[in-house]
């Protein structure tokens, strides 16, 4: 993936050269930090992010306390629960799109968003542009 944006910057102006570098540095997974039973809930999750993953269902199906559940995830990965999962699906969603085989709302909802516009709010949000522009960079 960065080798394509790396290829985007020299392609792009200033300001959109900004943004992909931008892009770069929120789009890198934070390394894993602590238990096995850490790294079994992000497992999960990275295999599971398109269905509806909640801070509670993962509470009840792992067998600890919600508040305790998102401190954990927040030491392991450095990002709050709900922003965890918004960036697993974001960045499948980077992926698919890289593809070109998939609309944009279907993208949206094999990532896990209910909505099209659900999708794009995030979507910028941890990537810095929308997808329809990543996909104007991508031509």
């Amino acid at each position: 993936m960065a080798e394509y944006f790396i290829s985007s910057l020299k392609k792009s102006g200033c300001l959109i050269s900004e943004i992909l570098v931008e892009a770069i540095r929120k789009s890198e997974m934070p390394e894993v930090q602590g238990t096995g039973e850490m790294k079994e809930i992000i497992d999960y999750i990275q295999k599971n992010y398109s269905s509806d993953i909640t801070n509670g269902f993962l509470a009840s199906k792992f067998g600890f306390h919600p508040n305790y559940l998102s401190k954990l995830v927040k030491k392991g990965t450095g990002l709050p629960l709900h922003k965890y999962i918004l960036q697993v699906r974001v960045l499948n969603a980077v992926k698919l799109l890289e593809t070109g085989v998939y609309k944009i709302s279907e993208i949206a909802e094999k990532c896990g968003f209910y909505d099209i516009y659900h999708f794009s709010k995030y979507f910028r949000l941890v990537m810095g542009i929308t997808p329809s522009a990543f996909l104007k960079n991508r031509q």
